[in-house]
């Protein structure tokens, strides 16, 4: 389901989380004790939890860059050389020079 990170509280692997359903099918997902989530809807809340695959976590992000020939082979690179798995990733070009590049990693972390 598309989803982002609510800003207000910045939700962060291990805290429990919860998604507000918004308009467009799209959620945001807030730490389940946000201060926000007190104006919403509970109709509109929905139950939300971290992947962890293997020994890490999967995270959703949004770069925007200058459109570039080898943008994508210096991000996957930078990914590997911090010991990041990429689970997912596609662009949108804005047409203007800049593009969206939409990523889900598995970042690792300690036991």
């Amino acid at each position: 389901m598309p989803h982002t990170l609510a800003q207000c509280c910045t939700p962060h692997f291990p805290a429990e989380v919860v998604a507000v359903m918004r308009s467009g099918g799209k959620c945001m997902v807030h730490s389940s004790d946000c201060k926000s989530l007190k104006r919403v809807n509970p109709a509109r809340l929905l139950p939300a939890y971290w992947t962890v695959y293997n020994s890490g976590v999967i995270v959703s992000l949004v770069l925007v860059a200058n459109d570039r020939p080898g943008l994508i082979a210096d991000i996957t690179q930078s990914f590997y050389q911090a010991g990041v798995n990429i689970v997912e990733m596609h662009t949108d070009d804005f047409n203007n020079g800049l593009c969206q590049i939409y990523t889900r990693i598995e970042i690792p972390h300690d036991e």
